[in-house]
């Protein structure tokens, strides 16, 4: 009798589980369908011109980054007035309620406070602080922190898309991070300008390549007001963006195959052939959805595959576009990562 219960018992339990993975996979059917569904209906929706011009990026930081803190070499010995008090990844945005703008404004601040103690905003990791910092009189004479600070960062990168209709540009497929700190910069302003390539350093394994060149500020593309884990992005100056309309693909479209690339490397947008080798509509990471392989001979002749520079140059699959190139695998300069045109958007 004790065998025959636990055998219906261990039957019940069967059904019972078939009946939940059953009930679990239809669900999942219905979820994938209606979240797909409507990430269709809103490509169709979207048309944009798609550029993949290499531009120059530069954003105005909001305050000043802190890179770092030092001592001062003051007349009674070597001080640290900053030890301990401010941290790498700092923005400095407030000093006695006057904002800083750039380091100029706050080597003002610091002089003017005539040793006395300083009132700072700052902000530091999404949240608002209050920190007072008296300066010391350095053997020079003036008044100093003892911190390393940043306040504007800039470099080459590839214009993805503009929307005619809202005037929106995007750029980089990927946010930009301070070199030092590796803290997505927080920005108040900047410009997209065009850029002059002046050379190409190869990519090899284990070596990223890039561009080198010039940027024109004096030929601005259009003004930049996000910096965010998906790009760089703000409003256009139509008249001087030029490219060709695509109709957006969705992740449900995006498949493993042939696709092509957009790129101004040449000092010409062009199209190069690259293969999808996969993709993951469920990134945790928005910036690394598709698995890129550049294929194009004469782009491998040229760059070794993916250089820096190259991020934001947009995917085209299909006669859609489909997303924007933004890391290279360092072992294989060939291949790298991809950004889904929608996570842009």
């Amino acid at each position: 009798m004790l065998c025959r219960f636990f055998l219906l018992k261990k039957g019940f339990k069967k059904r019972i589980f078939l009946f939940l993975f059953i009930i679990v996979s239809v669900l999942g059917a219905v979820y994938t369908e209606s979240y797909f569904s409507v990430s269709a209906a809103y490509a169709d929706r979207r048309e944009l011109m798609v550029s993949g011009e290499v531009v120059g990026v530069k954003i105005d930081m909001d305050g000043v980054m802190v890179l770092g803190v030092g001592s001062v070499a003051c007349s009674g010995g070597s001080k640290e007035p900053s030890a301990g008090v401010f941290k790498a990844g700092d923005y400095l945005l407030y000093a006695n309620d006057e904002k800083i703008e750039n380091k100029e404004g706050l080597m003002k601040a610091v002089e003017e406070s005539s040793g006395e103690e300083i009132a700072f905003g700052v902000l530091r990791g999404g949240k608002e602080l209050n920190i007072n910092v008296p300066p010391c009189l350095s053997a020079e004479g003036d008044y100093k922190l003892g911190i390393w600070v940043r306040d504007s960062t800039q470099g080459l990168g590839t214009l993805t898309f503009y929307d005619p209709e809202s005037q929106r540009i995007g750029a980089l497929g990927h946010g930009i991070t301070d070199v030092d700190t590796g803290k997505l910069a927080s920005v108040s302003g900047g410009e997209i300008c065009r850029a002059n390539i002046g050379a190409i350093v190869k990519g090899k394994k284990g070596t990223a390549g890039e561009m080198l060149g010039d940027i024109d500020f004096n030929d601005k593309l259009g003004t930049v007001e996000e910096n965010v884990k998906a790009g760089v992005f703000g409003t256009a100056q139509s008249n001087k963006i030029s490219g060709k309309m695509y109709p957006v693909g969705s992740k449900n479209e995006i498949r493993i195959g042939e696709a092509e690339i957009l790129s101004g490397v040449s000092g010409e947008v062009r199209e190069y052939s690259a293969v999808i080798e996969g993709f993951n509509p469920f990134s945790g990471d928005s910036s690394k959805c598709m698995v890129i392989k550049i294929t194009d001979e004469e782009l491998i002749s040229k760059t070794g595959g993916i250089i820096q520079g190259m991020s934001g140059s947009p995917i085209i699959q299909d006669g859609k576009i489909i997303g924007a190139v933004t890391h290279v695998f360092l072992n294989n300069p060939q291949k790298g990562y991809g950004i889904f045109i929608e996570n842009m958007l």
